[in-house]
């Protein structure tokens, strides 16, 4: 991969070659042996105008459209929207972009591209201009880039062009260091290529050439003094960031120009995989499915999955239900217990089992955990980190090393995570994590039900209370006085501080689970909501804005007492700045 005028290109060493100038212009080259063998947009390659516009299945279509839409990714995230005809060209305008200070300026003789016509047809290029610069209501940057197409392709047959940016209002303006030149070299000298140019045989093309005492680094021009390390071939820039390399298995610095590299041994930890994001290699951590339990309980399940149920038996949320020593085993489990009313409950214990430890988080034992059952202080730790236990924001959290991670903020929400090679192996009221919400009501002997109360009663422990199962009916409730900016809504206000969180799914669920919260607390439970709901977004690395003092929760302290209301017993808001 290599600049070339104002263009990156790649070269392949079977002959295949991408130039993209950034914005406007793509150009591929292949070699004569792929005659026959391609197939998109860019037709066959056999010579025959003909059977350009031939789809997957090699059927022909006349319409450009309907071969476009042929030729389109299936799983394209973003919506491309419909293919709309431009609009004719007004003749006034026509005229005017006709002219020589526009697109009439690649077929002036004498003029600029005058020598290229015979070599590179330009009749079907200007109607191209004409069309691209009418649409555009005359836009310079459009006009001055279809120019550069053209003036590239005409150097590219080696033919040479004539000064054609004046005259058209297109001067270039040049980074730093660097000046502009209408027949630069294709193989400009590099830091990690000084002797580019003199074994080049590329026509030359126009771009932004390094002054004289400076070479290119990177993008950008640098004294000659002032190059990098070099790699394994590959070409690093002065920086303190630390590079990866060799599968992670190295991390090396480039500190000083002209310096080899300093590196030392590296390993990505247990929950990491070291691959290639945003095209940096790097330890990243794991893809992990995540599930949810908060409020009045409301449960998503690893496949996204929600459903909710009010009793307060003790309950395996997850557990490994895979081959023996495939992985390891874990298990989690939630206890719920009424608080304002039977209409109502709430998570009161978490408990988590792994490597033969029994980690259990009560609402009433806050600053301590349970392990085995004996009282421990936090943070707790196993010998080599194995397992974890420690405080993270306004919740205790749990990791081992195997990449399960659970979260209980002491009253209100559980969060869980595991790491993406459990899928399809896992069970209980989380799912089976498979990617199929369609079988995650699934009984510990894997029959499918189709209630949320049968199915959660199904992963009920034998040792719970027999009226534990009891729920009483919902309060009678407006529900509209919830809908406000100044409580649930602010959920899903566009402008508000979740805005970068809003994936439709789950603001929806979120929302509408605030408003039921809402309802059965009298409306005191929109603090310990929308705490969760900023946990849930931040743990997906998505920010948000300070919502605490809009809202009026201030900050937040924890006091349990089982027997008052959400808004006074189980956290006190305190108005600060902190």
């Amino acid at each position: 991969m290599r600049k070339s005028g104002f263009s990156i290109k790649i070269d392949t060493d079977f002959g295949v070659s991408v130039s993209y100038t950034g914005n406007q212009h793509v150009e591929i080259g292949v070699p004569d042996r792929y005659q026959n063998a391609t197939c998109g947009l860019c037709g066959s390659l056999n010579n025959n105008q003909s059977d350009d516009f031939s789809t997957h299945n090699g059927s022909l279509v006349e319409s450009v459209t309907l071969f476009a839409r042929r030729w389109q990714i299936k799983n394209f995230e973003d919506d491309c929207g419909d293919i709309q005809q431009p609009p004719t060209c007004p003749l006034t305008k026509l005229a005017n972009y006709s002219s020589s200070v526009y697109c009439g300026i690649l077929e002036k003789s004498p003029g600029p591209f005058a020598n290229c016509a015979q070599m590179v047809p330009v009749s079907s290029f200007m109607e191209v201009c004409l069309n691209d610069v009418c649409t555009s209501g005359g836009n310079r940057t459009v006009l001055c880039n279809l120019l550069r197409i053209h003036a590239e392709r005409c150097q590219a047959a080696n033919i040479t062009v004539g000064q054609w940016r004046e005259e058209t209002q297109c001067e270039v303006t040049c980074p730093e260091n660097s000046h502009y030149e209408a027949c630069s070299t294709a193989c400009p000298a590099s830091c990690l290529d000084s002797t580019a140019p003199l074994f080049c045989s590329k026509p030359c093309r126009e771009g932004c050439s390094c002054n004289k005492g400076y070479i290119l680094s990177g993008g950008a021009c640098v004294p000659l003094s002032g190059c990098g390390c070099t790699l394994n071939n590959q070409y690093y820039e002065v920086s303190h960031e630390e590079i990866l390399t060799d599968s992670c298995s190295k991390k090396c610095f480039c500190r000083q120009p002209s310096h080899p590299m300093e590196c030392q041994e590296h390993a990505c930890s247990a929950q990491e995989t070291c691959r290639v994001v945003g095209g940096v290699l790097g330890c990243h951590a794991e893809e992990v499915g995540s599930s949810w339990v908060f409020g009045d309980p409301h449960y998503v399940t690893f496949d996204g999955v929600a459903f909710d149920y009010e009793g307060t038996c003790t309950y395996t949320l997850s557990r490994y239900c895979g081959p023996l020593n495939k992985l390891p085993s874990f298990t989690v489990k939630v206890q719920n217990e009424h608080r304002t009313s039977l209409a109502a409950s709430w998570i009161y214990q978490v408990e988590v089992e792994a490597y033969g430890q029994k980690i259990v988080m009560m609402a009433d034992q806050y600053d301590k955990i349970q392990v085995n059952g004996l009282l421990v202080n936090l943070p707790y730790v196993l010998p080599a980190e194995k397992l974890s236990v420690y405080y993270r924001g306004f919740s205790v959290h749990v990791q081992t090393d195997f990449g399960l991670s659970v979260s209980y903020d002491w009253s209100y929400s559980v969060s869980m995570s595991v790491p993406k090679n459990y899928s399809g192996l896992l069970c209980g009221l989380s799912g089976n994590f498979n990617g199929n919400q369609k079988d995650d009501f699934q009984n510990p002997n894997g029959s499918l039900l189709f209630s949320p109360t049968a199915f959660s009663n199904s992963w009920r422990e034998t040792t719970s209370p027999f009226h534990c199962t009891v729920v009483g009916l919902p309060p009678s409730c407006d529900e509209s006085q919830y809908w406000p900016l100044h409580s649930c809504g602010i959920i899903r206000d566009p402008s508000g501080p979740f805005q970068l969180c809003r994936d439709p799914a789950t603001v929806q669920i979120h929302f509408e689970n605030c408003v039921k919260d809402m309802c059965v607390t009298s409306g005191s439970s929109l603090c310990k909501t929308l705490g969760a709901y900023a946990h849930q977004c931040q743990s997906r690395g998505i920010a948000i804005q300070p919502w605490r003092e809009m809202t009026g929760c201030g900050k937040l302290v924890h006091i349990y007492n089982p027997g008052e209301s959400d808004s006074t017993s189980l956290h006190l808001f305190v108005r600060t700045g902190c």
